[in-house]
């Protein structure tokens, strides 16, 4: 049985093509304390803005699939979102309504994602064209835009 694309994988092959094909290949090594750090800042950084964007947000979802039903719900937010497949297993930090037509009625989604990084890089950017590209293919239209929260604070 194949190994399933994850954002984890994604996200190794943004920064090394080898680390990726490693992990499709399920051979994983020992985490250096850097890697560690930087893992549980991007969760606490995460779960902020998910705490956060709830209280200030009462139009929100959290922990659905990501399918046409959710979708068209239509929540202001919808937050830990996962597209599950036979192939991938994919995770988006958020997504955000936006007014404009699509399959989905008179309003569609923009892809969110969280950061621990006090900048946005180019990994940053293309996994955000990654998610806008595979949720265009479900709602009928491409996001003209995402959103990359990224820490002010370093956490």
């Amino acid at each position: 049985m194949a190994t399933k694309i994850t954002r984890e994988i994604i996200e190794s092959y943004l920064h090394c093509t080898y680390k990726a094909h490693l992990q499709l290949l399920k051979q994983h090594g020992t985490k250096s304390a850097y890697e560690v750090l930087r893992a549980e800042l991007q969760g606490a950084v995460r779960c902020r803005a998910i705490e956060r964007i709830s209280v200030l947000q009462q139009d929100t979802a959290r922990d659905l699939p990501l399918s046409l039903a959710t979708l068209r719900r239509g929540k202001a937010f919808l937050l830990d979102i996962t597209l599950e497949n036979d192939q991938a297993s994919l995770v988006f930090d958020g997504l955000k309504r936006v007014d404009g037509p699509s399959r989905l009625g008179d309003f569609h989604y923009i892809p969110v994602l969280f950061s621990e990084s006090r900048r946005i890089h180019k990994p940053h950017r293309l996994l955000l064209d990654l998610c806008a590209f595979l949720l265009a293919r479900m709602q009928g239209r491409m996001p003209s835009s995402g959103i990359m929260g990224i820490s002010q604070h370093g956490v």
